[in-house]
Parts: structure tokens; sequence; C-alpha cells
């Protein structure tokens, strides 16, 4: 694990990059919580399927969980929005 501000900065960067890929815009605060959301979604769904535990930390593999974890939270979100 890492402290606050990692915690924060690679919340920001995955958030950014999820609202680029995803065509959505958030501001910096939602941009952070979603990354957060996604790494924690990320780490979650990754031990579950393979049994092993995740850490996040500021490497690619970290990045990409949470990056994924962060497009599922998102479009499970929009595909909320559209049935309503």
């Amino acid at each position: 694990m890492f402290g606050i501000i990692g915690l924060v900065f690679f919340g920001a960067l995955v958030g950014w990059a999820t609202s680029l890929a995803m065509g959505t815009k958030h501001g910096c605060i939602a941009n952070i919580v979603l990354g957060i959301i996604g790494a924690l979604l990320g780490s979650f769904l990754v031990s579950f399927l393979t049994g092993k535990s995740v850490q996040i930390s500021l490497n690619l593999s970290s990045f990409v969980v949470a990056f994924l974890g962060a497009i599922l939270f998102v479009g499970t979100l929009n595909l909320i929005k559209e049935k309503k």
C-alpha cells in the first residue's frame, strides 16, 4: 500500500483515464473517488476470481485492475440510468 497522497494521485489518474474511455465528464474530486472505487472493485473481483490477494500500488498491473474496475462501475451506473 502507499500513503494518502499516492492514493489520491492514483485515483485521479485512473478516474481521468476512465472518464476519457467512457466519454463522461467528471470533476477532479469525482475522478479521484471513481479511481478509488475502481481500485477497490477491481481488486475485489480479481481476488474473487483468482483466489489470490491483490495489493494496489503504483504500477501498471494495479492501474489495469483499477481501470477495469472503474469501467465496470461506470458501465453499471450507465445501465441503471438507462433503465429509469
